[in-house]
């Protein structure tokens, strides 16, 4: 996916390899769980400081003009992964499963030399990026540590729906449904719902414009 097409308010997880960069998923208005448990406080803070860098160059640089991200070598990637599901089967045991699956998907979906890429500066308040970022970073020390299991729920809420904690990759590669069927029964659900809500749209504008037409 090409930086021009990435939207506002979403973030997004990447694979890169160097020559390119692929969006894997997306994620609207939050940042899943699961991307926060491959990361660490280090990089939090290496960010945090980028950006007060580039506050600092110019008050009216605008955050979306700059390409700020978290970089990880897939090794430490998976190294944290490994680390973060200590904390998934004490205090989120009902997503061990689910996380296993993203996990091993990444694992085989990044090449030795890949690198994890996370764009997550859209999702933040432009206003108070680096309040936001210290959130992240409570959160993602709390996934290290193994304490205040909470601290995720009281910032983007309580919901443990598949979509919301690995990310959506439905207009990527599609294909993290084949690696689980919590995540496919959920992509299925909401598709089906999506096509019953256009059908009926469809219909109620076809009797509208026979009404119209009868005028």
């Amino acid at each position: 996916m090409a930086a021009s097409a990435i939207r506002s308010h979403t973030a997004y997880l990447m694979r890169n390899t160097g020559p390119e960069t692929e969006c894997l998923f997306e994620s609207c208005f939050s940042i899943p769980l699961f991307w926060l448990a491959l990361i660490d406080t280090k990089v939090i803070r290496k960010l945090g400081e980028e950006i007060k860098r580039l506050f600092l160059r110019s008050s009216r640089r605008i955050m979306s003009n700059s390409r700020t991200s978290i970089r990880l070598p897939r090794e430490y990637m998976l190294r944290n992964a490994e680390g973060g599901r200590g904390f998934f089967r004490e205090f989120r045991p009902a997503l061990v499963g689910l996380y296993d699956e993203f996990t091993v998907y990444l694992s085989r979906t990044f090449a030795g030399e890949d690198v994890l890429e996370l764009d997550i500066i859209e999702i933040t308040d432009f206003n108070s990026t680096v309040r936001s970022l210290n959130q992240v970073r409570d959160v993602v020390r709390s996934v290290q540590l193994r304490e205040n299991p909470e601290r995720y729920v009281e910032i983007f809420g309580p919901e443990e729906d598949p979509l919301f904690m690995a990310g959506d990759d439905r207009r990527f590669r599609n294909q993290f449904r084949e690696f689980s069927l919590s995540y496919a029964l959920v992509c299925d659900r909401e598709e089906r719902e999506r096509r019953r809500a256009t059908g009926v749209l469809g219909k109620l504008r076809g009797s509208l414009g026979g009404m119209l037409g009868r005028r």
